[in-house]
């Protein structure tokens, strides 16, 4: 979708809605089939194997250990799921992204502000 350029804009909107939604769907489907394509024939070539220099880290790791600041959820259930993502995650660290996602209104964000809280006193 081009909002800058109003030709092709007014392009893509014409086409969007001189089409069918068969025929759309048809080239969202070859749109994801080209990138498997391209992943499956290595077109990218930026692959690594899963476990290659996993000795290395290992002994990096040993000398080293990447340990964050611990998460801590104040739930009732909090400190087995607490527990649960210190062990798989060894915390938050510095550089590393975590995804949490949950229903609307379980307290997603209550961790990050009682973390914040804490490191102030």
């Amino acid at each position: 979708d081009n909002l800058i350029d109003k030709d092709k804009k007014t392009e893509q909107t014409l086409h969007f809605e001189q089409s069918s939604i068969s025929d759309l769907a048809k080239e969202i489907e070859d749109r994801v089939l080209l990138v498997g394509t391209k992943v499956a024939t290595g077109a990218d070539d930026s692959s690594v194997a899963l476990g290659d220099s996993i000795f290395e880290t290992l002994h990096r790791l040993e000398d080293t250990p990447e340990i964050g600041m611990p998460f801590s959820f104040s739930d009732r259930e909090g400190s087995v799921f607490s527990g649960m993502m210190n062990r798989i995650t060894f915390g938050a660290r510095k550089g590393k992204f975590f995804l949490r996602s949950a229903a609307s209104g379980v307290g997603k964000d209550l961790p990050t502000i009682n973390r914040g809280i804490k490191r102030k006193t």
